[in-house]
């Protein structure tokens, strides 16, 4: 129903920056990234790996100097390319090993000796050896999801909304620890967008699992599916993300194959984007969801329902529409109105872009992840 015509922007800007921002190291301060997954080289990088980078070059573009450190050969390759300084060593995916293996141990004690203000962790198992390896250094754990336990070591933590770090700060757990606020970020600049109102069925865009506790809400979005199905709305649903097997199962049991296209895994998500007129999050849980920055980096206007992610992303009824968790009615409803208002899409489309380019670049978000390690005591 909407069309678009997309520029895939290159990274040789973002690289350049990068560089530049090294220039004059002395008397800069210094922070150390620690990411501990398990990622081959080749595929397209999932929330948490694209907030790692976007921490690195928001930091590096704010005049700070950062020393990725990482098991993931995936966000390693991202990060050379990008011209962040990254040592690559499988032993960061264990809470021991970077102890025990020498080479390891000589990777961290380069770093410290430059005495980091801060170490960022995005894993809960880094921090023993982190806190061993760097004992001068203020440590703080991103929560990159809505859950304690795996972070219960640490007493600094950085949420990426301001709803998530108040419903910590009322429980027990926040209130035995500092609580920052720093959302995620993009790296590249938005891409060049023209769409406009094209005949045809409205196409749906969603991303994402059917987990054991589908906390991306793939059976509320198939709900959905069936209650537009039902009302007569021309809505189809494109939807992308790994191991969808299940999913598909659950789409033919309930005769919806005609409503829900499967494009499996997507390295390419400005591709997916130009294809789809609205982008669905449709989740029980989100901590941010760096998909709907993606999304409104493309001018596509999103529906989603109310996680804190998306709460502190998506301004109701300006740059898309909240709509209230388990409640597929609703979600129907929101996508319905698009399919039914196209000039309101695009209107919405226009206002994401401008919301993503004067919120959420590395310039931005650099400055406010800055002003929350401060606030948790780093010297910066």
């Amino acid at each position: 129903m909407l069309h678009g015509l997309l520029r895939v922007p290159a990274t040789a800007g973002v690289k350049t920056a990068v560089r530049e921002a090294q220039i004059a190291r002395v008397g800069r301060p210094f922070i150390v990234l620690l990411y501990s997954a398990n990622e081959p080289v080749g595929r397209r990088g999932g929330g948490i790996r694209n907030a790692v980078i976007s921490q690195a070059v928001g930091l590096m573009r704010c005049g700070v100097d950062v020393q990725l450190l990482t098991s993931s050969e995936g966000c390693g390759h991202e990060a050379s390319r990008l011209g962040i300084p990254t040592k690559v060593d499988p032993n960061f995916h264990s809470g021991l090993l970077p102890l025990l293996s020498a080479p390891t141990r000589r990777i961290c004690l380069e770093a410290a000796r430059r005495s980091p203000a801060a170490v960022i962790h995005n894993s809960g198992r880094t921090w023993f050896a982190g806190n061993m390896l760097f004992p001068r250094s203020i440590h703080t754990q991103v929560l990159h999801r809505e859950v304690v336990n795996p972070y219960r070591f640490f007493r600094k933590w950085i949420a990426l909304s301001e709803r998530y770090a108040d419903e910590l700060r009322r429980g027990w757990s926040g209130m035995l620890r500092q609580i920052a606020v720093a959302p995620n970020g993009l790296v590249e600049t938005p891409a060049a967008m023209d769409r406009r109102v094209n005949g045809g069925p409205l196409t749906v865009g969603v991303i994402g699992r059917l987990g054991r506790d589908d906390v991306k809400g793939m059976l509320l979005m198939l709900d959905a599916a069936s209650v537009l199905k039902n009302r007569g709305v021309n809505a189809r649903f494109r939807v992308a993300g790994p191991e969808l097997g299940e999913l598909q199962y659950e789409t033919e049991r309930r005769g919806l194959s005609d409503q829900i296209e499967f494009a499996g895994w997507v390295d390419d998500i400005n591709g997916f984007l130009k294809k789809v007129d609205v982008f669905c999050l449709p989740s029980r849980k989100e901590a941010f969801g760096i998909v709907l920055l993606e999304a409104m980096a493309n001018s596509v206007p999103v529906v989603a329902t109310d996680t804190n992610g998306s709460a502190e992303v998506v301004i109701d009824g300006v740059t898309g529409t909240i709509v209230p968790r388990e409640d597929p009615e609703a979600l129907a409803t929101a996508i319905a109105t698009m399919a039914e208002q196209p000039e309101l899409a695009l209107s919405q489309g226009r206002r994401g872009l401008d919301r993503v380019c004067s919120t959420y670049m590395p310039e931005h978000t650099g400055q406010r992840l800055i002003a929350a390690l401060e606030e948790l005591g780093a010297a910066i």
